[in-house]
């Protein structure tokens, strides 16, 4: 009877973590893709990064604390967004200790490594960020972030040929299922990234 109540007990508990990330993803790419205001989208990107901290230091939950750190990092710009910066890489290294498939994590921290002023103001490192999107896309091919991120990493550093091929590749994935809104956003995005090369 006990191991039932406790069988029960893990599988509500997930459950119950499942439902919640579920409801802050959607509030991220709500947050992300439709509220255009700086202050608004710094505010909610707070409140979610607040609720992530809240859950189980999971490989996911650890890999979206990164996102929403790197998120907020981005809208503040400056020298206000260096401490976010290297919270949202600490998270990131977590979820990929965690789970060193977590392809997603790789995307997202190779963007950071890419995007970030370099060493020693904050985390940017140009070998790391085409050293992550490679080993994202080998893990998972179709991950749309890796894909953008590595065409506008090429296209940066002239590889003009190569960032169309990126770019291409991810203008022909389905939406993912629960991320329909964001990764059309995502796809318009990289249509106008592809039409300016």
């Amino acid at each position: 009877m006990r191991v039932l109540l406790t069988a029960f007990i893990f599988t509500l508990s997930h459950w119950a973590l499942a439902e919640d990330s579920a409801g802050l993803i959607q509030d991220y790419d709500q947050t992300s893709w439709q509220v255009s205001d700086t202050g608004a989208q710094i505010a909610a990107f707070e409140d979610q990064l607040a609720a992530w901290q809240q859950l189980d230091d999971t490989s996911e939950v650890l890999m979206w604390r990164g996102a929403v750190a790197a998120s907020i990092a981005r809208a503040k710009g400056g020298v206000g967004a260096l401490g976010l910066l290297k919270q949202a890489k600490k998270d990131l290294d977590a979820a990929i200790q965690a789970d060193p498939d977590n392809s997603m994590a790789v995307a997202i921290q190779a963007n950071l490594f890419a995007k970030a002023p370099g060493w020693p103001l904050s985390v940017g490192n140009s070998k790391k960020a085409a050293a992550g999107f490679a080993k994202a896309l080998a893990v998972d091919p179709s991950n749309i972030l890796a894909l953008q991120g590595y065409g506008e990493f090429l296209a940066e550093k002239g590889d003009i040929p190569g960032a169309k091929i990126q770019y291409r590749k991810a203008l022909t994935l389905a939406p993912r299922e629960g991320r329909e809104m964001a990764d059309q956003a995502r796809q318009q995005t990289i249509q106008g990234l592809l039409d300016a090369l």
